[in-house]
């Protein structure tokens, strides 16, 4: 009876994590190529907050200054100018004194968002229609932003989503949080967006009318959420506001992480989701089905053995196809076929652990502070530590 009923559970997840794969594979062979050709283009601010040397950032900037885009500038944001990073941003504005670029002094933050204060404080030295608001570790190709403009130019769309793919793997780390983006974070955006029409924003690539957002009076209006990307989709559906994506990648570029960074990172994000919806994200843990499977081996003894084999080799032929089509930048290092089968299993068993964890803590690690969260997010305490 126990047999059977660890057969149906996970036989439910490999069905989900099947669609999850066919979802990713097909938007990101596709890649937007139906975007119609611009007519007019409007001036993008393109806002990115830097807050240290992020894996990478040398190649992630300058992505961005080599865009085929003809009318954008970009604002930088700091906490302070005399930050280390500040001489290499300079470098980089002198390289490419062609495109516009300012760097901000965002100061010190007073409300409870610090990310929502220096988007604040970067957009009112802005001066464009739109704003692409982008991290610092993200890395894009030169028609990415003629594409997410031809997107919000075709369907009126007030904020314009991009989904994200993992990649730059240099450590076991940095592995395990590049597979779990991309066939746990950008699955789950992507199948919500075109088979339930559920707009979940992820805030590494926002294109965002300015017009619109400031019939909300700004980036402020979401200074009391952890997650100001979902609360500003979940906001913008709720009024009736358009939102879409044309699915314009841009890559996430992770090298250096550890495997603590990354337990820590995925705590963080499983409290959030916890906290914005506790029914869905309950029913996450029937898209592990190695976990699931590790207790019908501890339960079930030899026969729970062999389910596990049959889940874990089920599991690692849907990574493997993930990786191929979904992690362009890692998927011909030799290294990383060869750790994959035990970094996955590991990523896996770490995560169905930190599942539990929302239950028993409210409480986030976010630049150097500890945060108490609430429903949706809502941020209730913030304390230096």
């Amino acid at each position: 009876m126990l047999l059977t009923a660890f057969v149906i559970i996970l036989a439910v997840s490999f069905s989900v994590l099947v669609l999850y794969t066919l979802q990713t594979v097909q938007c990101k062979r596709a890649r937007a190529s139906d975007t119609p050709p611009l007519s007019y283009y409007p001036r993008v601010s393109i806002l990115k907050p830097i807050k240290n040397f992020e894996d990478g950032l040398g190649d992630n900037l300058e992505s961005f200054y080599t865009l085929d885009y003809p009318r954008y500038e970009i604002v930088f944001g700091v906490d302070s100018l005399q930050d280390e990073v500040v001489g290499f941003l300079r470098e980089i504005q002198q390289k490419y004194r062609h495109i516009p670029t300012r760097i901000v002094d965002t100061g010190t933050h007073k409300i409870l968002n610090p990310k929502i204060e220096t988007l604040e404080k970067m957009a009112a030295d802005s001066h464009g229609e739109l704003y692409w608001v982008s991290d610092s570790n993200t890395r894009v190709l030169p028609d990415s932003l003629n594409m997410l403009v031809g997107e919000y130019a075709a369907k009126g769309s007030k904020i314009v989503f991009s989904p994200i793919t993992g990649g730059g793997s240099g450590t076991v780390g940095s592995l395990m949080e590049n597979a779990y983006i991309n066939f746990f974070v950008s699955p789950n955006v992507i199948t919500a967006w075109r088979l339930f029409s559920r707009p979940i924003i992820v805030g590494k690539s926002m294109l965002i009318e300015r017009d619109a957002l400031n019939t909300f009076g700004g980036f402020g209006y979401f200074k009391e959420y952890l997650a100001e990307d979902y609360c500003m989709g979940d906001v913008y559906t709720r009024a009736g506001i358009p939102l879409s994506t044309n699915f314009t990648w841009i890559t996430n570029y992770n090298s250096t992480t550890t495997v603590r960074s990354f337990c820590a990172r995925a705590s963080r994000w499983a409290k959030m989701r916890y906290h914005i919806d506790r029914k869905i994200y309950l029913l996450e843990i029937l898209i592990n089905p190695l976990f699931i499977a590790l207790f019908a081996a501890i339960i079930l003894g030899r026969d729970g053995i062999q389910l596990f084999a049959a889940a874990y080799a089920g599991k690692m032929l849907l990574e493997y196809v993930n990786f191929r089509v979904v992690n362009e930048l890692d998927r011909r290092k030799l290294w990383i076929i060869a750790a994959y089968p035990l970094a996955i299993v590991v990523k896996d068993l770490l995560l169905g652990i930190i599942y539990f964890v929302p239950i028993f803590s409210s409480i986030v690690r976010w630049r150097g502070r500890s945060i108490t969260i609430g429903d949706k997010s809502r941020i209730i305490e913030r304390s230096a530590s």
